[in-house]
């Protein structure tokens, strides 16, 4: 899914205030969500690894997560159970 200007996407990186970008891409897996591919002012925007990224559109919240590389940031409910150790990979839920 790609969030193009159009719906006035934003970001907020941890505590920072939000900023205005071009677009970005959603792509939604059975397991997980990756947001990548955002632009601003004609650059790639980079994150810090680790750091936790939101992503609005309009007044409304659309995405969470962390950040797992300089491009990509993995959903909330992905990145949050990286740490479960009860659960394990085959483990049915």
């Amino acid at each position: 899914m790609i969030i193009g200007p159009d719906r006035q996407p934003r970001l907020q990186v941890g505590d920072e205030e939000p900023f205005a970008v071009e677009s970005c891409e959603i792509r939604r897996e059975v397991d997980h969500s990756l947001l990548t591919a955002t632009s601003r002012e004609g650059e790639a925007v980079t994150f810090a690894p680790g750091a936790s990224v939101t992503l609005w559109a309009g007044p409304s919240v659309i995405f969470q997560g962390r950040a797992v590389s300089v491009h990509e940031v993995l959903d909330q409910m992905s990145a949050a159970g990286d740490d479960d150790d009860e659960t394990s990979g085959d483990a049915l839920i």
